[in-house]
């Protein structure tokens, strides 16, 4: 029994490959072999089925192949190989069941993700990556098209490049300076290319002779043949078709986490836990938009069938980023409606002597914002605006005109700038404004002496009106207003 397990083995892995990278040459190329693996597998059984569905298998590989058949075919292998299909169906139902009762929490850590682990956690930590709903939504950077496979005697120096083909040798070796190598000769037919482990001995023990390997990775010249150093690689029998035969995501990671690793775990985690993300937007949105459904969106931007599909999941999921901070910002402002804010006065008295200095007219965008403004000031209700315009807009004017109204309505005003020069260069310049109206401008800055700050920061907290200038000095513990507006 356990020889014909063997057989029945080797006669997987390219029928696993074939399907996965969808192509038939891979049967093809490997005819031969297949056909003596399955003449081996029908010596060691006595099994009349099996032998009939062994034999209808040798037929689909022979000649021209049919990838269809041949997995058809080959399903019937394993069924009678394994027992009655209904039974192991209806047992892996129980097992799913359970699984699904006891940890398939999209919010629970991490690190009972299948392939993560406490060690492998913190380092997902590092990233962000807390707990499974955190791994789902870990997205790409990039991507990479390993979806075709290329023949060798067609890889160009420079290139990157997924190929397929057998190992026919295997060597290691030690270089100046300590640095150990291993190599691989590898074949698919048509040439030979070499491959590099730098750094990897433990891979020699890996990798054998006659053993069939994907690799992906830069193409080089060497001695005239090509190339490649440190690809990833997956040989036949841990061949899953996470990391090959498709589009390939490429992730932001940390040191310690491989491309190869972190998506089988992401893949295992979308395949358990993405039907527990729940589809938020309402059905007539992801109509008009032609979205995607969320679980559809979060499967294509991991792996996605084509490039075109990893856009469409973007442009879903950056609508949901988009909307969720919308609805963040409408419920912190529907909050700050039920709190009570100052209302001011807002009298013109000392804008209108303001502007009667200036030796031009506020532009009508200019009115408009002031009046804005000045309505939100005389409400009850705390105001959240933000001022925007171009450089020489006009938006220090409008400042000056809403901070002389703070003034006149008896609170006082304080302007953070971004830099000590900028905030010195408002404190002179609105100081030689405001003065002859007999408003006090206070400069507060981290290059001042104590002597110097300590009147602002002493009328600050008497509560002495005017307008207080600073950098972050303004928001030291040190620092109290009595009546800021």
């Amino acid at each position: 029994m356990n020889d014909l397990l063997h057989y029945l083995k080797l006669i997987e892995r390219p029928i696993n490959i074939a399907i996965r990278t969808r192509r038939n040459d891979i049967l093809n190329k490997n005819q031969n072999t297949i056909l003596q693996w399955i003449d081996s597998a029908l010596k060691k059984t006595t099994n009349k089925k099996l032998i009939d569905a062994l034999k209808i298998l040798r037929k689909d590989i022979t000649g021209e192949v049919d990838l269809t058949k041949v997995i058809d075919t080959w399903k019937k292998v394993k069924s009678i190989l394994l027992g009655k299909p209904e039974e192991i169906k209806r047992k892996e139902d129980q097992r799913i069941e359970v699984r699904e009762t006891t940890a398939n929490r999209i919010d629970m850590p991490v690190q009972y993700v299948k392939g993560v682990g406490p060690k492998r956690a913190k380092l997902l930590n590092k990233l962000n990556i807390e707990t499974v709903r955190d791994l789902i939504y870990f997205f790409p950077r990039d991507y990479e098209d390993r979806s075709q496979l290329r023949r060798f005697d067609e890889i160009e120096e420079g290139e990157n490049i997924t190929a397929y083909g057998r190992i026919v040798d295997v060597d290691r070796k030690e270089v100046s300076g300590g640095r150990k190598v291993v190599s691989a000769l590898v074949s698919d037919g048509h040439g030979i290319i070499e491959v590099l482990w730098w750094g990897m001995p433990y891979l020699y023990n890996k990798l054998g002779r006659g053993e069939m390997i994907l690799i992906s990775g830069k193409a080089g010249v060497f001695g005239g043949r090509i190339q490649i150093t440190n690809p990833e690689f997956e040989l036949g029998e841990d061949f899953d078709g996470i990391n090959y035969g498709r589009i390939v995501p490429i992730y932001p990671l940390t040191r310690g986490i491989y491309q190869k690793n972190i998506r089988r775990i992401i893949h295992s985690a979308i395949k358990t836990y993405v039907q527990q993300v729940e589809e938020f937007l309402p059905e007539y949105v992801i109509e008009e938009e032609s979205f995607m459904g969320i679980k559809e969106a979060i499967e294509s931007i991991h792996f996605p069938a084509t490039i075109s599909d990893a856009r469409e999941a973007k442009r879903r999921l950056t609508f949901n980023s988009l909307f969720l901070l919308q609805l963040g910002i409408l419920r912190r402002k529907m909050k700050l409606l039920d709190k009570k804010g100052i209302s001011m006065l807002c009298e013109d008295g000392l804008s209108i002597a303001f502007q009667k200095t200036l030796p031009f007219r506020p532009t009508n965008s200019q009115l408009r914002a002031i009046n804005e403004i000045k309505n939100d000031m005389m409400s009850e209700r705390p105001m959240m605006r933000l001022l925007q315009g171009d450089v020489g807009s006009g938006k220090t004017l409008v400042a000056t005109i809403s901070a002389l109204m703070t003034i006149e309505s008896g609170y006082q005003v304080a302007i953070m700038a971004p830099t000590e020069i900028l905030a010195r260069q408002h404190h002179r310049n609105l100081n030689a404004q405001l003065s002859p109206l007999g408003v006090r401008v206070f400069l507060m800055v981290g290059g001042q002496s104590d002597n110097e700050r300590s009147e602002s920061v002493m009328s600050a907290r008497e509560g002495e009106v005017g307008i207080y200038i600073g950098t972050h000095a303004l928001i030291q513990e040190k620092v109290k207003f009595e009546n800021l507006g």
